[in-house]
């Protein structure tokens, strides 16, 4: 019977020899990873916010408009101060015109009424003087010494002796000629009085009526003026309610209103009516 043929047998391995470890190598330096960008990134680059200015930012611009307001509100009330100054002027200046019209025409009546005076007692002076005249003309022709002349004489004597008590009678003395007529100038004494008169001259009524008009259109210049600086704040106060860019319009029409306003009441003040 045959046998199995018989294993070589197995060796023992040999046991490890152990000698220093070795040191491991460095790792690699990180470098990150590429990320994906799509195809239109490089057609338009990443946004970056602009860094604005204090004007443009909205809270910028609710504080210039806030300040705007404020500017605006002192021009107005201004401009109803002056306003109101002109208007009482105006007024004043109207009362004082219809009280030195109506002086001034009392006054008139009553060099009037002395002129008249001076025309009714003219009359009678007149009869004096020419009576006075003829008998003197009469006398002379009669011869010197004659009692017929004396008589002439002293007649002429008592009618120029009328004649001279009813002169203080008169304002303006009439003039006589050489015949004894008696010239009275009505046109003349009246002037003349007129021209004399103190209270008269002391009343200005046209003067007073072109201050009145210059005061009334300075009065309308700020009423005027009021209303621009007016439409301004109110556009300010609507740009300062609702914000955003729909306040720009307003800001900006508010602006313009207010620098009209401001232009204006400078001149109304200072150079239309400088010293008013």
């Amino acid at each position: 019977m045959d046998t199995p043929p018989s294993l070589p047998e197995q060796q023992p391995a040999p046991p490890p020899v152990w000698t220093s470890a070795p040191t491991p190598a460095p790792p690699p330096a990180w470098t990150p990873a590429p990320q994906y960008a799509p195809p239109w990134a490089h057609a338009h680059p990443p946004f970056t916010p602009a860094r604005t200015t204090f004007w443009r930012s909205d809270a910028g611009l609710t504080t210039i408009i806030a300040a705007a307001i404020t500017l605006v509100s002192i021009l107005v009330a201004f401009a109803a101060w002056r306003g109101s100054n002109a208007v009482g002027r105006a007024s004043d200046l109207d009362g004082s015109y219809i009280q030195q019209v109506a002086m001034r025409q009392q006054e008139l009546e009553t060099i009037t009424g002395y002129v008249e005076l001076d025309a009714r007692l003219l009359p009678r002076y007149q009869e004096h003087v020419l009576a006075a005249a003829q008998l003197q003309a009469a006398a002379d022709k009669l011869p010197a010494g004659s009692a017929d002349r004396q008589l002439l004489e002293v007649r002429a004597q008592g009618e120029r002796a009328i004649a001279r008590v009813m002169r203080p009678f008169f304002i303006a003395l009439p003039a006589v000629d050489a015949n004894g007529l008696a010239v009275y100038d009505r046109e003349s004494v009246l002037q003349a009085l007129e021209d004399q008169d103190t209270r008269l001259a002391d009343l200005q009524p046209e003067q007073v009526a072109a201050d009145a008009a210059v005061a009334h259109d300075q009065a309308n210049a700020f009423v005027i003026v009021g209303v621009i600086l007016a439409m301004a704040l109110v556009l300010l106060t609507i740009a300062q309610v609702i914000g955003g860019r729909r306040r720009i319009p307003f800001a900006v029409g508010g602006a313009a209103a207010g620098l009209a306003g401001g232009i204006g009441l400078a001149l109304v003040e200072a150079v239309l009516f400088h010293g008013r």
